[in-house]
């Protein structure tokens, strides 16, 4: 799903059907996908070695894309994934301070905080035309 051409045409979907509204859109799946795979960071619950790792491969494609020259990426992919990541910082942030959490999840959670601020600080890289 986080790919160059699924993207592209998830953006252009709403372009070649009578109601836009009626379709799934880039932002839909993104928001869902982001919303399951940290669901235990939302509800601050411990998280699944199996979760970590799932976790950590979808930050690292949506680091990619944000950082990276924006080469095939729609610029609307780019902006969504940008926003689902300072969405993502605000559940990391509250899910830290939970009680009960263990230190690996705790951890993980402020690995991944750490990421996602260094990326949304980090100057982004843009393909010359």
């Amino acid at each position: 799903v986080y790919s160059p051409s699924v993207a592209t045409r998830l953006a252009e979907v709403s372009m070649k059907v009578n109601d836009p509204k009626e379709t799934l859109g880039l932002a839909d799946v993104y928001d869902t996908l982001q919303d399951a795979i940290w669901s235990e960071a939302k509800t601050g619950q411990e998280t699944s070695l199996i979760r970590r790792n799932l976790q950590r491969e979808q930050l690292r494609r949506m680091i990619d894309v944000l950082v990276k020259p924006a080469g095939p990426w729609p610029a609307d992919a780019r902006s969504i994934m940008r926003e689902n990541a300072r969405q993502l910082v605000s559940v990391l942030e509250k899910a830290n301070t939970k009680a009960g959490l263990s230190k690996t999840t705790r951890a993980h959670y402020a690995d991944a905080l750490d990421t996602l601020n260094a990326s949304l600080k980090a100057s982004m890289q843009r393909a010359t035309p």
